[in-house]
């Protein structure tokens, strides 16, 4: 997703016009800045601290155009002195010092520039945190798409509530273009995602390509989102909560159950199947793989009948090819039905 640029230019003259300290031989009175506390932006507040982020480049999709004059107030509002501020440098360094109990004060209007060019007018501090609020937002977006469409990466759902609804384990694979494909008994759906707020809330919508309906009640929803950490997504509608969960492929882990193989000259690809032993104890999360029993089988109902398992050396004529993996703990006697995808590639 495009971030949105605004960059916003502070009127220094319209500025000194409004701050001005006359000082006489006479003693004359001295005009002083003031501002109310409907005005005043307050260093312990959201506002200020965003006002920092942009300082310190945290947050590009604004940019302050220098110079611009700060005005600092005491906890009683009271004028302390003035910075006339040149850089991100200066600028990052005096909100960083300013007394936690003071305030700044900026001298309206301000003049901008979006990202379209066109020109536009802050008048007052509702209207400044309005605009950063609206960059924060573009930029969590972006960051969110980031996180879910990585590359060499899956999303498991690790869990789901009602637990009958039975999609645990099977997964999304996200693209950076807005669309994905879900992986479900033997079935891949094709779809779309997207990140939005409303108002301050993240969502995430879901809409998957469901002819029969026979998942499409349960995944195109308008879901909330909630990042616990870039691996770990929960979302939730009124009568649904899943957890998902990232699995990626590295140079030192595999965690992926999609398995890549590339084509041969009789445009087959051979599996070592117990090489992907790994793979598929890291998917599911288990810690061990003592007293685990993996044994493959191409439908589930020769995987719950231990019937036709399949020899090591798994030779695949199919472009995708769906395979059922008994894991069985010999001790509890636990035994969890895993579906992994073989995809064969062309390596040249």
């Amino acid at each position: 997703m495009k971030s949105s640029t605004i960059k916003i230019k502070f009127s220094l003259c319209v500025i000194l016009c409004l701050f001005s300290i006359f000082t006489s031989c006479d003693d004359e009175p001295v005009n002083l800045p003031t501002i109310t506390q409907e005005e005043a932006i307050n260093v312990n507040s959201e506002l200020y601290n965003n006002v920092e982020r942009v300082s310190n480049d945290n947050l590009v999709c604004i940019e302050f155009i220098y110079p611009f004059t700060l005005n600092i107030f005491d906890e009683n509002l009271d004028y302390i002195n003035s910075e006339v501020i040149i850089s991100n440098l200066q600028f990052s360094s005096i909100l960083n010092s300013i007394d936690p109990t003071h305030s700044i004060g900026l001298s309206f209007p301000i003049l901008g520039i979006d990202s379209n060019g066109n020109q536009i007018e802050i008048n007052d501090k509702e209207q400044l945190k309005a605009y950063i609020d609206f960059c924060l937002k573009d930029e969590i977006i972006g960051n969110c798409n980031i996180i879910i469409s990585e590359d060499e990466c899956i999303w498991r759902v690790a869990s789901n509530v009602p637990n009958s609804l039975g999609y645990e384990n099977y997964f999304f694979e996200m693209d950076d273009l807005g669309t994905c494909q879900y992986f479900h008994n033997g079935n891949i759906y094709d779809g779309s995602w997207i990140f939005f707020f409303i108002e301050d809330e993240l969502h995430l919508n879901i809409n998957l390509d469901d002819n029969n309906n026979l998942i499409s009640q349960d995944w195109n929803i308008d879901f909330k989102a909630f990042f616990v950490d870039d691996n770990n997504l929960k979302i939730e509608s009124s009568n649904h909560l899943y957890n998902l969960e990232k699995k990626y492929n590295s140079d030192n882990e595999c965690q992926s159950i999609i398995l890549e193989g590339c084509l041969n000259a009789n445009n087959e690809a051979e599996y070592q199947l117990s090489t992907y032993h790994q793979c598929i104890y890291n998917y599911i999360g288990l810690e061990s793989n003592q007293n685990i029993n993996l044994s493959f089988y191409e439908s589930i109902s020769d995987a719950q009948n231990q019937t036709n398992p399949l020899a090591d050396l798994y030779v695949n004529s199919q472009n995708l090819k769906f395979l059922i993996v008994r894991v069985e703990n010999i001790l509890t006697s636990e035994i969890i039905y895993l579906e992994i995808v073989l995809r064969n590639i062309n390596c040249n």
